[in-house]
Order: C-alpha cells, then sequence, then structure tokens
C-alpha cells in the first residue's frame, strides 16, 4: 500500500465491494458527501505512464508521482481508451472548464491524455481556465516554475485554447516559505516578463491560511464565479436569484481519471 493516496485505496475498496468502479465512485461520492457529480474519465484498464527527460520510463500513477526526474511527456497504456457518454455530455454542456488545481500529471493532465476528452475540449466553446498550483509538489514536478506549468498543458492543449491562467499572487510568510524549503516545496508565482500565450493571466490571493500548500476554496470559488460572470453577464441575475453567495446553486462536475479538471454548469 505504500506510495498511495487514501482516495486512491478508498476507491479501489469500494470497487471490490460494489464490483464495479463508476459505483464506487458514485457511492464515495455519497460517503464523503461530496458537492456536484464526479464522473470517472474512463472505465477501461489502462496504465499511466511518463517519459522523463533522462529518457527513463515511469509506470503507474504512484511511481509517476514519485518518480523525483523532470517529466517529458505523458501517456497512456494502450494509448486509446474510451470515455463515457456522461462524460462528453458534461463537457458539452459546461459553460466553464477548469483545469487544476492538483497533481500536474498524475491528477490534471492524465485526463487530457484520454483523446476523447481532448477531442471534446477543443470542441466545446466554453472558456477554459488553467488553475496553477500553489506551489511545487516533491516527487512529481520538482524545480517547475510558473512557465513550467504552462508548458506542460500546451503538450495537451494550444494555446489559443486556454483562455485564462489563474495564479496565486499571496506570499506566504517568511517562517511558512522556510518550512516549505525544508521539505522541498517552492511557492509558485506567475514570473515577471512576457510569455507566448495570448490568453489572459490573472494573480489573485488564493492561498489557505490553514494549508500553504493548497488554494482557500472560498477564494478559489468566487474568482472562477468573477470569469464566468466576465464570460457571461446574464448569470449575474441568475446567481443573484438563487443564491446569496453565488456559489449554492452551481452545479460541479469533477472528472477522476482511473489511473481533474472540472466542469462548471448552471443548475438544472
Amino acid at each position: 500500500l505504500r506510495g498511495h493516496n487514501f482516495g486512491n485505496l478508498f476507491i479501489a475498496a469500494l470497487t471490490q465491494v460494489t464490483g464495479d468502479f463508476q459505483r464506487a465512485i458514485l457511492e464515495s461520492s455519497k460517503v464523503l458527501a461530496v458537492r456536484g457529480r464526479v464522473l470517472p474519465t474512463t472505465l477501461e484498464n489502462v496504465l499511466l505512464k511518463a517519459e522523463c527527460a533522462d529518457g527513463t520510463i515511469v509506470s503507474g500513477e504512484s511511481n509517476v508521482g514519485s518518480c523525483g526526474k523532470r517529466i517529458k511527456r505523458i501517456f497512456l497504456d494502450p494509448p486509446s481508451v474510451p470515455t463515457t457518454p456522461e462524460v462528453l455530455r458534461a463537457l458539452e454542456d459546461a459553460d466553464l472548464i477548469v483545469l487544476g488545481p492538483g497533481s500536474l500529471y498524475t491528477s490534471v493532465l492524465c485526463n487530457l491524455a484520454v483523446e476523447e476528452v481532448r477531442e471534446a475540449i477543443l470542441r466545446s466553446q466554453a472558456p477554459l481556465v488553467f488553475v496553477c498550483n500553489v506551489t511545487t509538489q516533491p516527487g512529481e514536478t520538482d524545480g517547475y516554475t510558473f512557465s513550467d506549468h504552462l508548458e506542460a498543458v500546451f503538450q495537451f492543449l494550444p494555446r489559443e485554447r486556454v483562455n485564462y491562467v489563474l495564479v496565486n499572487g499571496e506570499r506566504p510568510q517568511e517562517e511558512v516559505l522556510r518550512e516549505l524549503k525544508k521539505s522541498g516545496i517552492e511557492p509558485i508565482f506567475a514570473e515577471g516578463g512576457e510569455w507566448d500565450f495570448p490568453g489572459k493571466i490573472l494573480e489573485a490571493p488564493l492561498l489557505s491560511p490553514e494549508h500553504p500548500t493548497r488554494h482557500d476554496p472560498g477564494r478559489l470559488a468566487q474568482a472562477l464565479v468573477e470569469i464566468l460572470l466576465k464570460e457571461k453577464p446574464s448569470f449575474s441575475l441568475y446567481f443573484a436569484l438563487h443564491t446569496k453567495n453565488g456559489l449554492k446553486n452551481l452545479k460541479i462536475v469533477r472528472l477522476v481519471s482511473r489511473l481533474g479538471k472540472k466542469a462548471l454548469t448552471r443548475s438544472e
């Protein structure tokens, strides 16, 4: 069990109990009181692999996430697996598609390695937001900068398909930075300079006060809603009529790999 996170073990156990991966996702959502829907990107047995910068090939999600080497690319074995009709429908109906936050390769981009998912995102007219992680992740993105995260996304999606990049602009306190550095973790900020990127890079104070390696859920949700309202001003009336804070009745669909991205749509 070493190297596997609790979420994966929990879903694996429920899969054995229910005999069905999709049912396990549904039941885990109920047990954990997850808001919205969680959809598996694929129901096929598939292996996530990574080619490292030194040419070595790493197999398996836990091994990829702890390889400690710079990752050149990720791919699936077998390379072509179908997604589900529910995923395609969620992406087709989405008003805003959100990639991240989460483990860059083993949680976020692995979903884009499913060709049907990537093609559905390219077909969609919904604005796409990439939420950059607030820190590097030991073993998976050691030494990565903001630009490195962007370039990893652009391996799967054309630059012009990413409409917004949301990045934390709040600097942790010095004592927090020292503790993070001891653990091999570095904060990620949008470096000065220019990027070969036609979309908009938005900085906001997104850091969780309690967990300096994570986003504050409320701040992140508010930033995403502001982007949605900027793209679709008519939603302002919808939020005003349905909830005080504009979030309660928003339908959230999270795609999970069998190995995140999120699609936000209006409530039905």
